[in-house]
Order: structure tokens, then sequence, then C-alpha cells
């Protein structure tokens, strides 16, 4: 139903391109996904910590969600 609503299809593939789709992927797997998350780790680690591991985790997954879509493209290109 999600899907739907952002895309406004359950065909994905009419939307999305299949590097794209592993892109999103891989970037969901790596980020911190919601605040109940985050409070957690506030209130286990501290704000300090807490904040570094939410703003290292958005860069693991923006990195290695780049990654990804260069192998990707290497491969529909190739």
């Amino acid at each position: 139903m999600v899907i739907l609503m952002a895309l406004g299809t359950f065909r994905v593939l009419d939307v999305m391109s299949s590097t794209q789709i592993m892109t999103f992927v891989v970037f969901v797997t790596f980020y911190v996904p919601c605040l109940a998350t985050i409070a957690v780790l506030i209130r286990e680690l501290g704000k300090r910590r807490a904040g570094f591991v939410v703003i290292f985790t958005i860069v693991v997954a923006t990195v290695v969600a780049f990654l990804t879509r260069i192998v990707g493209r290497c491969q529909v290109i190739g």
C-alpha cells in the first residue's frame, strides 16, 4: 500500500529502473529509520553519541547507495 501512495502504482519497474530500486533498498538498509530508534539511542548512549550514530549511519548509507548506483550503471551500460 505504501508503494501505491508513494509512486502511484504497484508496478514499480514502470516507474523506477532496477538500479534505482537496488540503490533505494541499500540506502534504507543502512540508515536510522525512525524517531523511536533515535530516542532509544539517546537514552542508552546520550545525545552526543546518538547524534554521531545517526550522522554516521546516514553517511554510510549514502556512500554505499552511491557505490551501488555506480556499479548498477556500469552493468547496464557495459
